[in-house]
């Protein structure tokens, strides 16, 4: 019994409780997409490292419009929230600072290249792309098919 109380109690101070977002609380001021579009894989710790070096570096950056920034905002609002854990990505990835309303400081957030999730019979699960706010340690999980056609194109564009 003791033992169940305090793996309760360990579960419970390593929890983090991130709160359903209503549709007004994502409000973005401006991105900026550093020109460093590498296409090698990175873990978290790797891409947090590489945010650092293109600042050290002075990595230029490229100025998002509004319209693009209120399409990336919509796409977020509608995205499954949860907490990021360590893991690894593929290559292809955007890196971007990005300044929320009421905020002091840009969060360094990456847009993740359009994958495919496989089940445990081969068969495709699901197309999803993953944007990482590495500073509030949060991922959205975009998966509705226009959203995701319309980062894909903005990937892709952003490149060129």
């Amino acid at each position: 019994m003791r033992f169940l109380v305090l793996l309760g109690l360990i579960c419970l101070t390593n929890c983090r409780i991130i709160p359903h977002l209503d549709k007004e609380s994502i409000r973005i001021s401006k991105i900026n997409i550093y020109k460093d579009f590498q296409e090698k894989g990175y873990t978290t710790a790797g891409m947090y490292t590489l945010f650092d070096d293109m600042k050290k570096n002075s990595i230029s950056q490229i100025n998002i419009s509004d319209q693009n920034k209120e399409k990336i905002e919509k796409i977020l609002k509608n995205a499954k929230k949860k907490k990021h854990n360590q893991t690894k990505f593929g290559g292809g990835n955007i890196f971007c600072d990005v300044y929320f309303e009421n905020d002091t400081i840009p969060h360094k957030v990456i847009i993740s290249n359009m994958g495919i999730v496989y089940n445990v019979f081969g068969n495709i699960k699901e197309k999803r792309t993953i944007t990482i706010d590495l500073t509030e340690i949060t991922n959205y999980k975009v998966i509705n098919q226009e959203d995701l056609t319309w980062l894909s194109n903005f990937i892709n564009e952003t490149k060129n």
